[in-house]
């Protein structure tokens, strides 16, 4: 593009030497203004001389322009953010017609149950899924164009979750969002979370900047006054249920009416218990604080419920059937209204201890020690099998295992409001102290007998079917 500058200098200098002979042949006499006249020669020799240099020098040094990184803006280009707390916010009703902003400096909210989840609105729906977020959060001081396709990478999640009675978090799904607070799952949590947020230019030095990935959650207490289960004081699930036929449903239980952790439904079409016996005992599992109720009961002195909310059945003699009871629990607040929860027994168990069914086999036994007890509190008051099966209760009144008509060893209750005493109170022998009859033995006394003079018996722990033998000591249960 350029001569070599070491050529021109050649040049530059023969032309010197021509304009010398010159000058001499003449004999010119230089003065001061022929002097002068040398001097706009010597510089245009100069320029000639640096100008290849320069222009050599700027193809090889040429660099962009440095200017300011794009940004997100959250107003609309006004101004750039210095941080994402505004994606971190969400917005929600105040009670007073208005809108309240709730941005991460607030950590804790308290809400009534006439909220729904939609009501809290964040910047993309709160369905737990990553959302791209607007293109019109990109903002570039120099004006840079955005990138084409992707000028705010990155997403945002907004998810609902709360704490299960079981200790398993559960996930507010798209579908539930319309859905209103439930007290009996609060504090529920939201969480929101930017991931990989970057802003991009079309062109530009730099071409994007990254924001460090962030994450903000809040916790919504909601008060609410409702029933939310009854829990039987022994809450066994049997673990082995899995194994096929072994038990009624093989979670071990009703997932319908019965949730591990929490109890029975309230909502159930038939309410728990419909079962009973003496010092059996249950709680009303109530939504906010326990404490925060007065509770009562339509019959105390069979059934009775205390300021915690604990219920136990009192009764050593069978009452009258069926046992119709309403419990009330009047919230202290009076601005809301009393919660009910009815239930009807129709079965009554006694348990009196220990004792063997009969002095000998079936065929030739005289004595049925166990149903003497039942009639009369004596051991030898009852002479016939046909008469003593009529003081007990039968296999499937005590346990609702698949295997309930025979020697089913692998066969286990599993819980359920079906009229069957394990499957609503769970373990019969150890779950209540205070029920003494069952803690004899872990085995009780049934109504049915073999065709070989076997008498069934039935694992008042685990709700297996077994034979034991006649002339040992078990547990008497009278019905």
């Amino acid at each position: 593009m350029f001569k070599n500058s070491t050529n021109s200098l050649q040049e530059y200098g023969s032309k010197l030497r021509s304009l010398a002979e010159i000058s001499s042949q003449q004999k010119v006499q230089w003065n001061h203004n022929s002097r002068s006249l040398l001097a706009p020669i010597l510089l245009t020799g100069l320029i000639l001389v640096v100008l290849p240099c320069y222009a050599s020098l700027s193809t090889s040094t040429a660099k962009t322009i440095q200017g300011r990184e794009p940004e997100l803006s959250f107003d609309n280009g006004n101004s750039m953010a210095s941080n994402l707390d505004y994606l971190l916010s969400f917005e929600m009703p105040d009670g007073a017609g208005d809108i309240t902003v709730i941005s991460p400096t607030t950590n804790e909210i308290n809400v009534t149950s006439f909220y729904t989840f939609e009501q809290f609105v964040t910047k993309v729906s709160a369905d737990g899924i990553g959302h791209e977020l607007s293109p019109t959060y990109y903002y570039d001081t120099d004006g840079d164009t955005p990138h084409l396709t992707t000028p705010v990478a990155g997403s945002l999640t907004a998810t609902w979750s709360y704490v299960a009675a079981d200790g398993t978090t559960k996930i507010i799904t798209a579908d539930e969002l319309s859905e209103p607070f439930n007290g009996c799952n609060a504090p529920y949590t939201l969480t929101i979370t930017a991931n990989d947020l970057k802003a991009l230019s079309a062109y530009g030095d730099p071409m994007s900047k990254a924001y460090d990935n962030q994450s903000t959650s809040y916790t919504v207490n909601v008060t609410d006054y409702r029933i939310c289960y009854a829990r039987p004081a022994e809450m066994t699930v049997i673990s082995n249920c899995s194994v096929a036929g072994n038990c009624t449903y093989e979670s071990g239980y009703n997932p319908s009416v019965f949730t591990p952790g929490a109890g029975f439904s309230p909502n159930s079409a038939i309410t728990f218990p419909t079962t009973g016996f003496d010092q059996a005992e249950f709680r009303l599992v109530m939504s906010s604080n326990q404490s925060d109720y007065i509770y009562t009961s339509s019959n105390p002195a069979i059934v009775s419920i205390d300021g915690n909310g604990d219920v136990t059945l009192h009764s050593t003699s069978k009452p009258v059937l069926p046992l119709n009871i309403t419990l009330t629990a009047t919230p202290n607040d009076t601005t809301y209204p009393a919660q009910t929860y009815s239930f009807s027994i129709v079965k009554w168990a006694r348990a009196l201890g220990e004792s063997t069914y009969a002095n000998s086999i079936l065929s030739t036994a005289t004595a049925f020690p166990a149903a003497s007890m039942c009639k009369d509190g004596t051991t030898t008051s009852v002479t016939t099998a046909e008469e003593a099966e009529t003081y007990f209760f039968a296999r499937s009144d005590f346990t609702n295992t698949p295997k309930v008509m025979s020697n089913g060893l692998n066969g286990y209750f599993t819980r359920d409001i079906d009229s069957t005493f394990m499957g609503e109170w769970g373990n019969l022998y150890g779950g209540y102290p205070a029920a003494t009859g069952f803690k004899m033995r872990n085995v009780a006394w049934a109504s049915e007998s073999r065709d070989d003079g076997q008498q069934f018996g039935v694992n008042i722990a685990r709700g297996q079917v077994g034979v034991p033998p006649v002339n040992g000591l078990f547990t008497v249960v009278c019905r």
